[in-house]
């Protein structure tokens, strides 16, 4: 199963919330039993990364929302993305089971529209 695409923008200092919803062949797959990370960096090949959120340790900043239905909410306050200081980076969610099988479900870019200062 190959990876969705989703792009999309978070604007600093803004709190910012989208639900994303991970389907194969136009069906919602179940993520039940599962955790979700989200890791973004500059490039795909970077070890320094501008985002790194997972259930498990931000629980408040990425859930599960509806497991049936492969729903993930990602919840980013305006306190922490005023923090961020790049521009475009690339972006993987992982989703990965209770026996540790990790499947890369959605992937794209986040842009970041910069306050005026």
């Amino acid at each position: 199963m190959s990876a969705g695409e989703n792009d999309f923008t978070i604007e600093q200092g803004d709190d910012f919330n989208k639900v994303i919803t991970w389907t194969a062949d136009g069906v919602a797959v179940d993520l039940t039993g599962y955790v979700v990370s989200l890791k973004a960096a500059i490039r795909q090949t970077s070890d320094a990364l501008s985002i790194n959120i997972n259930t498990t340790d931000d629980p408040g900043s990425i859930a599960i929302t509806d497991a049936s239905a492969g729903e993930v909410t990602i919840s980013i306050p305006g306190s922490v993305s005023a923090e961020y200081t790049f521009f475009n980076v690339v972006f993987q969610l992982r989703a990965t089971s209770a026996s540790d099988v990790r499947v890369r479900t959605i992937e794209g870019e986040i842009t970041l529209a910069r306050e005026v200062s």
